[in-house]
């Protein structure tokens, strides 16, 4: 009796602790998130989420967030406003710990409903077969001189202060995405939505380049960034909407589709990779790192002096709270590394170039 009057006055944050708890254990099954949360729940929603939304201009998606933190700033001033004007019992304060409680779950419900499981779905290296494992040194070096080279030969006919929009680098990325759908159908990329970001001021400080919006599929990309890296960015992004949620594997599907763009798709992807391979090697051997910064293009040299002012410019507390926090994030959706996830990219394209050679990256 007693569990029953509990539950009638509880019964929301019940069911959706009930809900979160078997959608994790159902999470643990390959089949179940292959065979059927793939093609029966994130694609049919996350599609009529794109055909719904994607011609808008604007991200409904950003306008929500805005809409969610004025709402808390009002039912804050409603509870303060009231602890004011009245006594505060026991009775209430749990009332609106209740509320409170009750809506995080919602938020969260969905989110693991629409976005949560994938982070134990699909992964690339598996569906290529690539023979991931432990890198050396040298290993490292041939990729950024093979890399090196192709940035150097992009270099070569981009305008290094290119301004291209938004909506004709991801229709270019698009048609990468189509070619590498010939080869690998399930990187096919049917409907559009990805959108300039209405808080790009505020990513540049938090170190956000772009993000995906679980609640509206939509892909929002930081359009103030340095123009140049932007094609890789949406690639990336594009890759989080085909159910690639770990960032090594969007890194490395973005990588796929923007190497068959137009030359700044390519330059930008080849540029974003060259980055995470001179962090990795200068760890390892700074004297082979100099070698091959010596041989780049006066253009690419130009572009890295660019992005490291970019983020000597905004770099601070809250860059480093934010990076803290989205890392403690990955780590609770089974990406252990955190936002070092980010680099292990490296580890996904020096397999790769095992399959095809230096010559094919």
């Amino acid at each position: 009796m007693q569990f029953a009057v509990l539950f009638k006055q509880y019964r929301a944050p019940i069911i959706c602790i009930v809900v979160i708890v078997v959608l994790q254990w159902l999470a643990r099954y390959t089949g179940f998130v292959q065979g059927v949360y793939m093609p029966y729940v994130y694609v049919p929603v996350t599609t009529a989420l794109h055909i719904i939304l994607g011609w808008l201009p604007i991200s409904v998606g950003d306008v929500c967030y805005c809409a969610v933190f004025f709402y808390v700033l009002y039912f804050l001033y409603k509870c303060f406003r009231y602890m004011y004007s009245n006594i505060i019992t026991k009775q209430i304060l749990l009332s609106i710990l209740h509320n409170i409680i009750t809506l995080l779950l919602y938020g969260y419900t969905v989110f693991y409903l629409l976005w949560g499981i994938t982070y134990t779905s699909k992964s690339i290296v598996l569906e290529l077969k690539l023979p991931v494992a432990k890198y050396t040194t040298a290993n490292v070096v041939s990729t950024l001189q093979a890399v090196a080279a192709k940035l150097n030969t992009y270099s070569l006919a981009i305008d290094k202060d290119n301004k291209q929009t938004l909506t004709t680098i991801t229709s270019d990325i698009k048609q990468g995405y189509a070619v590498i759908a010939n080869t690998y159908p399930q990187l096919a990329y049917t409907y559009k939505s990805i959108k300039p970001s209405f808080y790009s001021w505020a990513m540049n400080y938090a170190g956000f380049l772009g993000y995906y919006n679980p609640f509206t599929a939509e892909a929002q990309v930081n359009t103030s960034i340095p123009n140049f890296l932007i094609p890789a960015i949406a690639a990336h992004e594009m890759a989080h909407q085909l159910g690639y949620a770990k960032e090594d594997e969007a890194n490395f599907v973005g990588y796929l589709a923007a190497k068959h763009g137009n030359v700044y798709s390519k330059y930008a992807t080849y540029f974003d990779i060259f980055q995470y391979l001179i962090t990795d090697l200068s760890y390892r051997d700074t004297a082979a790192l100099k070698q091959v910064l010596l041989t780049i293009h006066p253009t690419v040299q130009y572009h890295l002096q660019v992005w490291k002012q970019y983020r000597l410019l905004h770099q601070g507390t809250l860059n480093d709270a934010a990076s803290w926090t989205y890392s403690q994030y990955l780590k609770l959706h089974n990406m252990p590394n955190g936002v070092d996830t980010y680099n292990e990219v490296i580890g996904i394209l020096i397999a790769y170039t095992k399959v095809v050679g230096l010559q094919g990256l």
